[in-house]
């Protein structure tokens, strides 16, 4: 069956506006495409910044971890040197009662000796 010239112009008058709205269906769809292409590079971007940050939480916590534990063993330091510091704030009373132990201790030697 062939097409008169009758035929085609009712397909063209019929089909015309279908084929225009199926072009601006094409551009929107474009646009659209477009539009979701920088929505997964932004979310492709996202997702590798989260895995990065992460790894920086990780090695955050470790580091507080690494530094609570210093903090701890200077508390230790601190305790073990207090008498150090009470001889160099006080070096007066330090030197006496270095004196007096010095002192006892030559009793109890002598004591023991029997020299006195």
């Amino acid at each position: 069956m062939a097409l008169t010239k009758d035929d085609k112009k009712y397909f063209e008058l019929v089909l015309g506006p279908i084929n225009i709205e199926l072009i601006g269906i094409s551009t929107r769809l474009d646009k659209i495409n477009g539009a979701v292409q920088k929505h997964e590079k932004e979310i492709s971007d996202i997702i590798i910044e989260k895995a990065v940050n992460r790894e920086h939480q990780k090695i955050f916590d470790t580091t507080c971890e690494e530094v609570e534990d210093i903090k701890i063993k200077l508390e230790d330091i601190d305790d073990s040197l207090l008498e150090y510091k009470f001889m160099k704030k006080y070096p007066k009373i330090s030197l006496i009662v270095m004196s007096i132990f010095g002192i006892c201790l030559i009793a109890l030697a002598l004591g023991q000796f029997n020299i006195l």
